[in-house]
């Protein structure tokens, strides 16, 4: 028996939001960016009139495991010209040397796969307008592992050693 992936969702005139409880890492950085829209005190724990849609849009692309995700039911009313896509087709090396960590097993976590993430080796959204998404995985075991930071590996997350073959 397969097991039906719960979705929830939510939406106003403009915009409708979709979650996806079994998808999301507990990043936090939706309700840390945007706490009057995405309360987890709340019931329910977003509240789409804490902001513009535009706003919570904004606030939904940093979301690294895309387990928050939306779609316009009509055109957005401010767009912000001034802030154009990043075309990034090669992930900006993060660093020459990989990053050791202890791993908790059955822990999700969102490897950043581009290079432009603030908080290494994990993803903050910084990808967005490029073609690179976040890798999103579980450990089966807790354990210390070796993540890659010049985003070359043939073996995402893990390093590889890629990093020696750098210029």
């Amino acid at each position: 028996m397969s097991k039906r992936e719960i979705t929830k969702h939510y939406e106003n005139e403009d915009i409708r939001i979709t979650w996806k409880p079994s998808t999301c890492i507990h990043s936090t950085i939706c309700w840390k960016g945007l706490i009057q829209v995405f309360n987890p005190k709340d019931r329910p724990w977003v509240k789409l009139d804490g902001a513009s849609s535009e706003r919570i849009a904004q606030q939904i692309d940093q979301c690294p495991s895309q387990a928050l995700s939306y779609e316009w039911k009509k055109a957005p009313q401010n767009t912000d010209a001034s802030k154009p896509d990043v075309k990034l087709t090669t992930a900006k090396i993060a660093g020459k040397t990989p990053v050791v960590l202890d791993l908790e097993a059955g822990k999700p976590h969102a490897w950043c796969a581009c290079g432009l993430s603030e908080n290494q080796p994990w993803c903050n959204g910084a990808h967005k307008g490029t073609s690179h998404k976040p890798l999103v995985f579980k450990e089966e075991k807790t354990q210390t592992r070796a993540l890659c930071m010049c985003k070359r590996t043939s073996s995402p997350p893990f390093c590889d050693g890629s990093h020696n073959h750098l210029d």
